[in-house]
């Protein structure tokens, strides 16, 4: 049936287009529409008569639900396209066609900017270029504007602005609102703080810290070179900055200042106070560091502050000094200096540390109370200086009035170093300071050595002179001590080099132990000078003769030992056959060559010897003895 329908539609528009008999026409509602808005076609009314709008599927056909189609024609005379584009609507009629074109557009919002000024005044600028014409609202009622207008107007409050867009004829098209809240005045930025980090002719950087009111949003930073009067802007920030970096600086050389502004598009501006930054520097000469800045010339000027390792050095309220001298110093310390710079606005300029090691090249004192003394057999050096931080010292030494040589290097004291009783070494230290000067040899200390001769009745002390002490010696007092430690006596010597100790009693006592103190006359970095420790030990001593010959030539004729320092004494002699040929407790007593008051015959014979001093130490002798004839 459908296909019998075509066939038959078929033969009357071939019928129609062989036999018309005139030229028809159609007219559009207009040429330019809105997606969605309706299209209508006004023509004669003619029966049969097709139009192609070639649409989409989503297009709806006028008002016809079930238009009747052919090959895309329908009997409508309305439509209502859904996407915007040029489209060409063919109309067939009998045997004649027509062409008609309209361009659907989107209903899109128009653009337009709208800035706040003071006094509660906006700046409309109509950006938008797509509709054919402009209506704007802004609380007083839609006027006609034009595309690429710009126009201030006063509001009275919050105020929604709308702009509409609408093509012609069918005045189709959208609006677009923005809801303003004028001011009446611009904030006050505050500017707080101006770091410079780094000083370089190139590579310079600069943070600038501030405040500002998050409810206004158009601000700008703005520097001037070398207080010339002139600031630029240099870069815009909104409500949410604090801080600004600024980079790529000659901040070696020139002084930067800085302002925010807060700005509104009717060129009406309010600016923060001004903060400067000043070139600094520090160079250390011969015992001293100079610094230098230069003038702050911006107003509003209080002080500058010069900080040394964080700690407040000098303030100076005048803006002309622009120098100081720093003079506490010390040779190769390393100090950093800081300018900052206080404005009566409480604003601050702060320069970067510059620090440098101080330089000098004035000789340092010598050391003058090298002092040596004697501990457990070694040489114990001490000394102080005035000089601090001294990297090194070196000690030399001299042996019997030699010249002296260099034995090590420390880096503290005391020092220890070993000792050659045979010899007389003396002592010197040198130093360089942390610059590199070298200072003179120091005084000269040679420790006092102590040398002992001892004999049964006497004990000899000699011992050299002690050097160092640089009040010189008060006097020389002999320490004498049992074997224990226990100091029996300290003898007073004066100045004397020697000493005889006859206060000895070798059946009495074990030993003595003997030192030297050196007393200073005055104050000095060791209470005393002591020497070596020198020990005399009573320890039992018997010697035997290996043989002898009584032949009463009163030559040799009695075996006799001799001994000292003990107190008890017993010798017994044997025979071969371990016969007690002699005995004796005695040591004077010797055997005479009789046992049993007969003549022993010759031939070697064997002894026992024991000894006890006066502690109750006990030593036993052992040996032979041969009996000559």
């Amino acid at each position: 049936m459908i296909q019998f329908v075509k066939y038959f539609f078929g033969v009357i528009l071939l019928f129609h287009c062989f036999y018309s008999i005139g030229q028809e026409k159609f007219d559009l509602s207009a040429d330019t529409i809105c997606v969605g808005d309706l299209l209508t076609i006004s023509d004669d009314n003619k029966p049969n008569t097709y139009y192609n709008f070639h649409g989409s599927n989503l297009d709806t056909c006028g008002t016809i639900p079930n238009a009747i189609t052919y090959d895309n024609y329908v009997a409508c005379k309305s439509y209502i396209y859904k996407k915007s584009g040029s489209y060409v609507i063919d109309q067939i009629i009998n045997s004649y066609t027509a062409k008609k074109t309209v361009v659907v557009m989107d209903k899109l919002p128009p653009a337009f900017e709208v800035f706040r000024c003071i006094s509660n005044q906006v700046k409309i600028r109509i950006t938008d270029t797509y509709y054919h014409e402009y209506l704007l609202d802004y609380g007083t009622g839609p006027i006609a504007v034009n595309s690429g207008q710009e126009l201030i107007v006063t509001l009275a409050g919050p105020t929604a602005i709308k702009l509409t867009g609408r093509f012609r004829p069918t005045l189709c098209g959208n609006s677009a609102t923005q809801n303003v809240t004028p001011f009446s005045v611009l904030p006050v930025p505050q500017l707080n703080k101006v770091i410079a980090n780094n000083f370089s002719q190139s590579s310079g950087s600069i943070n600038i810290l501030f405040s500002v009111s998050t409810s206004f949003n158009q601000y700008k930073v703005e520097r001037d070179i070398n207080y010339s009067g002139i600031f630029t802007p240099i870069d815009t920030i909104d409500g949410t900055n604090t801080s600004f970096l600024d980079e790529n600086l000659n901040t070696e050389n020139n002084s930067y200042c800085y302002r925010i502004s807060a700005f509104d598009d009717c060129n009406n501006m309010s600016s923060s106070s001004t903060i400067c930054s000043s070139p600094f520097s520090v160079s250390a000469i011969n015992n001293a560091n100079n610094i230098n800045w230069t003038q702050y010339h911006q107003p509003g000027f209080q002080s500058y502050e010069i900080l040394k390792n964080s700690v407040t050095l000098s303030t100076f309220t005048s803006s002309n000094t622009t120098t100081i001298s720093d003079t506490d110093i010390k040779c190769g310390k390393e100090d950093c200096y800081k300018l900052i710079t206080h404005l009566i606005s409480g604003g601050v300029f702060e320069s970067p540390a510059i620090c440098v090691k101080g330089i000098s090249n004035n000789i340092p004192t010598a050391i003058s109370n090298l002092n040596s003394t004697i501990e457990n057999n070694q040489v114990k050096i001490l000394w102080s200086s005035s000089v601090s931080s001294i990297p090194k010292y070196t000690i030399l030494k001299s042996t019997n009035g030699g010249s002296p040589e260099i034995i090590t290097e420390v880096k503290q004291q005391p020092y220890f170093t070993s000792i050659n009783f045979l010899d007389s070494d003396c002592y010197q230290i040198e130093f360089s300071d942390s610059c590199g000067n070298k200072s003179p040899l120091s005084n000269q200390t040679c420790p006092v050595v102590l040398t002992l001769e001892e004999s049964e009745t006497e004990n000899m002390l000699q011992w050299t002179p002690y050097s160092g002490f640089v009040s010189g010696i008060s006097k020389y007092v002999i320490v004498k001590s049992d074997l224990s430690g226990n100091i029996l006596k300290e003898i007073d010597a004066g100045t004397s080099l020697s000493f005889t100790d006859t206060e000895i009693d070798p059946h009495t006592s074990v030993g003595f132990t003997y030192y030297i103190k050196a007393i200073p006359a005055g104050i000095e970095v060791i209470p005393f000078s002591q020497s070596n420790i020198k020990t005399v030990k009573y320890e039992i001593q018997i010697f035997t003769p290996t043989a002898f010959t009584p032949d009463k030539d009163g030559i040799n004729d009695v075996f006799i030992p001799k001994g000292k320092f003990f107190t008890e004494f017993e010798m017994t002699v044997f025979n071969r056959w371990g016969e007690i040929v002699f005995h004796s407790t005695d040591i004077n007593n010797g055997w005479d060559g009789l046992y049993k008051g007969d003549v022993a015959k010759q031939d070697s014979y064997a002894y026992l010897i024991k000894a006890k001093d006066n502690r109750g130490r006990e030593k036993v002798y052992k040996g032979t003895v041969t009996l000559l004839r």
